[in-house]
């Protein structure tokens, strides 16, 4: 009897010790969720629209962005992490001027 006391003495340490990292990792999580201020920067009041493009150097290497917009204007560029390498004979199939425009 009295093992089977400490054994369940020790089940509820244990259930103890796991509920406060759930509730530190939870903790944890609404932190980095919450926004910071450069994200309330991009907020809909600061921006009009945004949208992702693809910008591609000389050598046709191409990186993805969002680009956010407000009245024309580029208000902020962020890459996706997005990239490829295309072959050196390789033309991009947009319009120049899709090519140009950002906004």
């Amino acid at each position: 009897m009295r093992n089977f006391v400490i054994f369940l003495g020790i089940l509820m340490l244990m259930f103890v010790s796991i509920l406060i990292v759930i509730a530190f990792e939870i903790d944890a999580y609404s932190n980095s969720i919450s926004p910071t201020t450069e994200e309330m920067s991009t907020s809909p009041a600061y921006y009009t629209h945004s949208h992702t493009k693809a910008i591609c150097d000389g050598n046709n290497y191409c990186r993805d962005y969002e680009i956010f917009c407000k009245n024309h204007e580029i208000i902020e560029m962020r890459f996706t992490g997005a990239a490829v390498q295309f072959a050196l004979d390789w033309k991009d199939p947009r319009e120049e001027i899709s090519i140009r425009n950002f906004c």
